[in-house]
């Protein structure tokens, strides 16, 4: 083993019939790689979905909360003390 000028000793590879004694560990790895599913993407994950809500305190900062913790009860801005609300020319964004 050798070090890498610039990265030390972080390069590694398979030592010789590494890869020859785990081929089958391999294979079987290979197939569940392949037989894996993404998740259905949710309205949230594909793009806007509306049920999030920019809020902004009285010192101007702006957060954005799922419409659900905003009607939960208040959230106050730790700067200035006010509480965080939408503003009604608020588009969703």
């Amino acid at each position: 083993m050798t070090a890498d000028p610039k990265l030390g000793w972080s390069p590694s590879a398979l030592a010789e019939g590494t890869a020859a004694i785990c081929t089958r560990e391999l294979a079987q790895l290979e197939s569940a790689l392949i037989a894996y599913r993404h998740p259905e993407p949710t309205k949230q994950q594909t793009g806007k979905s509306g049920s999030r809500a920019g809020a902004v305190c009285d010192c101007g900062r702006k957060i954005r909360v799922s419409a659900s913790v905003l009607d939960a009860g208040p959230i106050t801005c730790g700067l200035c003390g006010s509480d965080f609300t939408v503003p009604d020319d608020d588009d969703g964004e």
